[in-house]
């Protein structure tokens, strides 16, 4: 019996045949261009994505993935938003008032975000986030606020605990596929329950760190010292 993946594989052969398949590292590698428009830079990642036969995405974990290319002063802008496509990002992002980065507004930020670093050297296959936060709910009360000078409004430290708290209270939901090992099992390697990766812990996750500054930011939860 034929079924779709085989039909699948013969039309891929048949068309595509010297064509090479592209890997979710060409697509993490996409960075917008300074001059170029987000509309420009979502054909560009589509193009590419085309050419990943094997990669399984949905709408919105390539949105994301297309978010996180965008130039650093668009995604600081827009951190708070969810996309739910990369049609919808477009129609929110297309603002006639973006205009390209300049180096010399970036003394006026008074929180600063950072992103990983993706060396196109590196062996590493990059991660997607697997988690994500549960629309319409109320403001959250979370302990661990201590500030961090200059950077978060919490204990980066407490990110795995932060993680914890913030699932338990239906704040964030995995995907289907993310299972996250028992405490045991993450006694012995590193683990970051947002990416579900073993390239990094929780705690070290910057992403992670970003996403929580950004729901501080837009009221989305905040943080009560007194119960740290």
């Amino acid at each position: 019996m034929i079924t779709w993946a085989d039909l699948e594989k013969q039309f891929r052969k048949y068309f595509f045949s010297g064509v090479q398949e592209k890997k979710i590292t060409d697509l993490v590698k996409l960075k917008q261009h300074n001059d170029e428009s987000v509309e420009s830079f979502v054909q560009r990642i589509r193009e590419v994505k085309n050419k990943c036969y094997s990669l399984v995405l949905d709408d919105r974990q390539l949105a994301d993935l297309a978010f996180q290319g965008l130039l650093p002063h668009i995604r600081d802008k827009y951190a708070s938003q969810e996309f739910e496509s990369l049609s919808h990002l477009v129609h929110r992002i297309s603002d006639p008032d973006i205009r390209p980065f300049e180096p010399n507004r970036a003394k006026n930020k008074k929180v600063s975000f950072v992103d990983e670093a993706t060396s196109s050297d590196s062996d590493e296959e990059p991660v997607i986030g697997l988690a994500e936060w549960v629309k319409n709910k109320k403001l959250m009360s979370c302990p661990f606020g201590h500030k961090e000078p200059e950077k978060f409004a919490f204990d980066i430290t407490k990110a795995d605990k932060i993680f914890d708290f913030l699932l338990q209270e239906g704040q964030i939901k995995l995907s289907p596929n993310h299972v996250i090992p028992s405490a045991e099992e993450m006694k012995k390697m590193k683990y970051c329950k947002w990416h579900n990766a073993t390239s990094h812990n929780t705690n070290e996750c910057k992403v992670f760190r970003q996403q929580l500054q950004s729901a501080i930011e837009s009221g989305r939860i905040k943080f009560d010292s007194s119960k740290a």
